[in-house]
C-alpha cells in the first residue's frame, strides 16, 4: 500500500503535467487567434478598397450620364 507522500507526489506530478500542457494548448490558441487577427483585416482592408473602387466607378458613371 503506497504512503500518503507517495500519493501526493504522484498527484503533484500529475498536476505538473496538466499545467505544462495547459499552457501548450493556451500558446496555440494565442498563436492561432493572431493569425486569425491578420488574416481579418487583410480580408477588410480588401473589402474596403473593393467597396470604395465600386462607388467611384458608379460616381463616374453617374455623372458621365
Amino acid at each position: 500500500m503506497a504512503t500518503i507522500q507517495a500519493r501526493v507526489s504522484r498527484l503533484e506530478g500529475a498536476f505538473e503535467q496538466l499545467d505544462q500542457r495547459l499552457g501548450d494548448l493556451q500558446a496555440a490558441v494565442h498563436r492561432h487567434e493572431a493569425k486569425t487577427d491578420a488574416q481579418f483585416r487583410t480580408t477588410m482592408a480588401m473589402t474596403i478598397t473593393i467597396g470604395i473602387a465600386i462607388a467611384g466607378a458608379i460616381v463616374t458613371l453617374a455623372f458621365r450620364i
